[in-house]
């Protein structure tokens, strides 16, 4: 099952895109905010389509400790607005120690 990757920034909006498995994904591009998110996720609806994802994964930034701060709110609430606009199931994932420093 292909998915598309997504990585809710204030400024800019990081997008991968799996193999068809489902197993391995890679970047695919990055997006800026627009100032509309009506435009910002209707570009994310057009890759949907363009790369024939299946389902959209949205990264959920909690504390260390598993609570959800107000960016993990945040996250949470675009996906819910996401997934009346892209066509697919949307569902977030933890992205606790995901990042390489």
């Amino acid at each position: 099952m292909r998915a598309l990757g997504i990585d809710l920034g204030s400024k800019r909006i990081g997008i991968a895109v799996s193999d068809r498995t489902g197993t391995i994904a890679s970047p695919l591009t990055m997006l800026q905010r627009s100032g509309s998110v009506r435009r910002d996720h209707e570009a994310i609806r057009a890759l949907v389509v363009e790369e024939e994802a299946e389902m959209l994964v949205v990264g959920l930034p909690l504390n260390m400790n598993g609570t959800s701060g107000p960016a993990a709110k945040a996250a949470i609430a675009e996906a819910e607005a996401l997934a009346t606009v892209v066509g697919v199931p949307v569902i977030t994932f933890d992205e606790r120690r995901t990042t390489v420093t």
